[in-house]
């Protein structure tokens, strides 16, 4: 009996040590946010003592009294920051168990053998008693050093993550996404993890979208504004060259004019890119497509292309290469549109004489290519990568001779994506660019689906 009722008291002493350890935690974090409240009801209280006097207060004195409800607001502004990280540090349940883990149950087991210590020299003289004692002694020790394993074990696995994982929450909630969790061993959370790492990097990818949209955006509107501030300009001085000189011959005043109508010209063609790039850009473009026989279609758009060429001094050769007469699903305006601004940027861009355009039909089965060379200056490498580019031009000084916006290669690559198709670019300095289209083809139609 001597010996349960000692058995008794060491279980008691436990859960005592146990308890006196939370309320000691309980009694500090009630005392902190008791403080912490009890200041911020002060400082609301002196708000509404300074509201009052505000309304009776001359305009002189209000302005102070303002100054002093501002500090004010930053005061209960920063002890509610306060506030909050307490409640956040010392109502934590991970960091109280943290604390049961390293201070109570190391706290219980040392008393526990500490009582088991003094059973065993005091509690008789019986050898048999003595072997009973040091079995149960023996037991409990294992017993909680087991538990103590055990939670350890759980700290490693689960409470730490989790814990990372509340601190890598509030730093997304501050608008920092450069995030990661990193699971360093086998846990029963890592689905957990893996989830949270790839929605950081979700969030973190949208975040860089949203950033170079706004940055296009920015560089879009100051780009439209110069390139259309330039043409108003040169309008406007001719415009009042005309209105107040009257000595102009009419052949300086039909060159005025006809400035005046490139410019025109130039901003209506700019304003039309500038509605088809935005439709594209939202993919509200509507397109029409057919099924057509690729090569008689190119050969009849080369041909209406070699025409005007041919006035212009271009010369513009033609090699079908293509196996089969296979068929794809085309716009033809918008692939009309797709050539012509290619080409039509080699002109722009080519020498004044002697200069060559050549396109080559080739592939067949499952996609066809178009290769549209030139031997142009060519493109610096530096500068081949941003080609594609709204409004960028390879000429750094922005010269213009209104033979395009800065947008042709633009609307032509999304054109060709629109058409599910790719386009490419090589280049070499001296020798000339080229252009490689790549669209799939369309099955041919069955005899039973034309009949």
């Amino acid at each position: 009996m001597k010996f349960l009722k000692l058995y008794g008291n060491i279980q008691k002493t436990d859960k005592w040590v146990e308890v006196k350890v939370k309320h000691s935690v309980s009694w500090y974090k009630k005392h902190r946010l008791f403080h912490s409240k009890s200041k911020l009801t002060e400082l609301k209280r002196e708000k509404r003592s300074l509201f009052r006097k505000y309304l009776s207060a001359t305009n002189a004195e209000k302005k102070m009294i303002r100054d002093k409800m501002h500090a004010v607001d930053e005061k209960i502004n920063e002890e509610i920051v306060k506030r909050h990280i307490h409640a956040r540090r010392y109502q934590s349940d991970l960091k109280q168990y943290y604390r049961h883990i390293h201070v109570t149950r190391p706290i219980s087991m040392v008393i526990n053998l500490i009582l088991w210590g003094l059973l065993f020299w005091f509690g008789g003289v019986s050898t048999v008693l003595k072997i009973i004692i040091l079995i149960f002694a023996l037991v409990s020790t294992a017993g909680s050093l087991l538990e103590l394993t055990f939670l350890m074990r759980v700290k490693s696995r689960i409470l730490l993550p989790v814990e990372e994982l509340t601190n890598s929450v509030d730093e997304i909630a501050k608008g920092n996404y450069n995030v990661e969790v990193k699971a360093e061993r086998s846990s029963e959370i890592n689905s957990l993890i893996a989830a949270f790492n790839g929605m950081a990097q979700k969030l973190k990818e949208d975040e860089r979208i949203q950033t170079e949209y706004e940055n296009n955006r920015k560089a879009l509107i100051a780009n439209i504004s110069h390139d259309l501030k330039t043409p108003m300009t040169s309008i406007e001085g001719y415009i009042e060259a005309l209105l107040d000189r009257n000595d102009l011959s009419d052949a300086k005043k039909a060159k005025y004019l006809k400035i005046i109508s490139d410019n025109t010209d130039y901003m209506n063609h700019l304003i039309d890119d500038l509605f088809l790039f935005s439709k594209l850009d939202m993919q509200k473009l509507e397109l029409n497509f057919k099924t057509v026989s690729v090569r008689p279609f190119l050969w009849d758009m080369i041909e209406e292309l070699n025409l005007d060429f041919e006035e212009r001094g271009v010369s513009m050769r033609y090699r079908d290469d293509l196996q089969g007469n296979c068929q794809a699903n085309l716009d033809g305006r918008r692939f009309h549109q797709i050539i012509r601004n290619l080409t039509e940027n080699a002109i722009k861009y080519g020498p004044k004489t002697g200069l060559s355009i050549d396109v080559r039909l080739y592939g067949g089965e499952k996609e066809f290519h178009i290769d549209i060379s030139d031997n142009g200056p060519g493109i610096p490498p530096e500068k081949l990568p941003h080609i594609f580019e709204r409004f960028y031009r390879v000429d750094s000084e922005r010269t213009k001779d209104f033979s395009g916006t800065g947008l042709g290669l633009a609307i032509a690559k999304e054109l060709v994506e629109a058409h599910s198709g790719t386009i490419s670019v090589i280049s070499e300095e001296g020798c000339g660019t080229c252009f490689t289209l790549s669209f799939p083809t369309a099955a041919p139609k069955r005899s039973e689906d034309i009949k």
